[in-house]
């Protein structure tokens, strides 16, 4: 910290640019960039979260979907601040990666949901299984969308652990 604030004060005299380069100080730097831009990430998220809300429901008061598109936003950010948390529990520095880790938590978190929201609808819009109880038509809404969610996971755990042993540069 003191080393960036040196170059920062240096930076200009006698014409001179100074760039502090030194892993710590791109990890300083890094780490104030994404929380003072926490407010940007934010109304990233409150556009998804409309943007779910319109997608998955229907437009009346009845079937909006604000209480599913809330909780598959709340389940993105728990399950990012509890991998946030397991990380720097193990000792592990913030870097570079982890400025695009909300952007994927939010990605990877709710596509699941619109899976499994369209096969429910294709289960209550066919009409020769309209005679089925509620918990029969959510089975056989998990077991459509299931495949999908399980090779979707699948895919994601292999390439995040294929990425975790790739030597970033910087």
């Amino acid at each position: 910290e003191y080393f960036v604030s040196v170059c920062n004060e240096e930076n200009g005299k006698d014409g001179v640019e100074i760039r502090p380069l030194s892993g710590r100080s791109f990890n300083d730097i890094s780490f104030e960039a994404v929380f003072f831009d926490a407010y940007k990430m934010m109304i990233g998220y409150l556009i998804m979260f409309i943007y779910t809300m319109l997608m998955l429901g229907r437009m009346n008061w009845l079937e909006i979907r604000l209480y599913l598109s809330g909780m598959g936003i709340l389940s993105c950010l728990m399950g990012l601040a509890s991998a946030m948390g397991i990380t720097f529990l193990l000792g592990l520095e913030y870097n570079q990666t982890h400025n695009v880790l909300p952007f994927i938590a939010i990605g990877i978190g709710i596509d699941d949901m619109f899976v499994i929201t369209e096969c429910w609808y294709n289960i209550i819009s066919d009409p020769s299984l309209a005679s089925l109880s509620i918990q029969e038509k959510m089975g056989r809404t998990m077991r459509h969308a299931g495949v999908s969610v399980t090779v979707t996971s699948i895919t994601d755990v292999l390439a995040f652990s294929l990425g975790a042993f790739t030597i970033m540069p910087g």
